[in-house]
């Protein structure tokens, strides 16, 4: 029998729609059987009822962890207000899932176009984790990396998509360490949840292909990394602001509607859509109005 796949999502019941779009490209393009975890603080019953859903698709296992939020209380917030404390509660997992050997963390924001098992079968040898190196770094305004205690000829990652090695973050108190490097380093933490996460475990991080995390907003200034990311991508993921289900043709944006379509919240999603699309030509019509 093959190993069931575990696949964690740290979101708030808002992102539970978004999430649920994810989770139906997973579904429908993986052959083998997964296991989804959910950490939150606030996930209704009503959601949770959604999400059984999708088991029209395909079968599948899942389990809500309930965190008390006071336990981030030590995170410093991050700089973007879209970017909810729900995000740090991955920080948790290894001692959350003791028994649990390796998994997969995704953000909402993203869908999987290809079978997960092509992530989940990577050995990433004796890491802590693996993921993408991450492409907004690579603009020199985006300085905050550079104060960063990282160690010389490190990239930074994207931890949107990422491989965890529970095992070996037990065995070396990584889940301890994320705790105290948060306070030791919290005023310079401009993305906290993935900032401490680089710091703590950059010594052990296995890079993975950028088509494990084509990032769909952000530019690839060497064109053979863009073909190696979007050429054959398992993973198309919508890094910052624009989203499919906010930007009216953002990049990629088929993609994200090939599955949404599969969603319970298909129509709630649409609708957001079409309400963004009226706000910006009534802001469009203001400013030409004033201009």
């Amino acid at each position: 029998m093959s190993e069931k796949i575990n696949i964690f999502f740290n979101v708030n019941d808002l992102y539970v729609k978004y999430m649920s779009v994810t989770m139906a490209s997973i579904l429908i393009n993986t052959k083998r059987d997964v296991s989804f975890y959910v950490i939150s603080s606030d996930i209704t019953e009503k959601s949770k009822k959604n999400i059984e859903k999708l088991k029209r698709i395909k079968d599948f296992d899942i389990e809500y962890i309930d965190i008390d939020s006071k336990k981030m209380d030590l995170i410093p917030e991050s700089s973007r207000s879209d970017i909810s404390i729900e995000t740090n509660y991955r920080f948790l997992v290894s001692s959350l899932k003791p028994e649990m050997k390796k998994c997969i963390f995704l953000d909402a924001d993203l869908v999987v176009d290809k079978d997960i098992s092509k992530l989940w079968d990577i050995h990433i040898e004796d890491n802590y984790m693996a993921a993408v190196k991450d492409r907004i770094t690579f603009s020199s305004s985006y300085s905050w990396v550079h104060n960063l205690p990282l160690p010389e000829k490190f990239t930074y990652v994207n931890t949107g998509v990422a491989i965890m090695n529970l095992d070996l973050w037990r065995k070396d108190n990584i889940e301890q360490k994320i705790f105290e490097y948060a306070q030791k380093y919290r005023d310079i933490l401009k993305f906290p949840d993935q900032d401490i996460l680089n710091i703590v475990l950059a010594p052990k991080i296995y890079y993975l292909e950028n088509k494990f995390n084509a990032d769909c907003n952000h530019e690839y200034f060497i064109e053979e990394e863009r073909k190696k990311a979007f050429l054959n991508s398992v993973v198309f993921h919508w890094v910052g602001y624009n989203k499919p289900w906010n930007k009216f043709f953002c990049p990629y944006f088929y993609k994200y509607w090939m599955y949404a379509f599969l969603s319970p919240y298909y129509k709630a999603i649409a609708k957001e859509m079409f309400d963004n699309i009226k706000l910006y030509k009534k802001i469009h019509i203001l400013k030409l109005i004033y201009n």
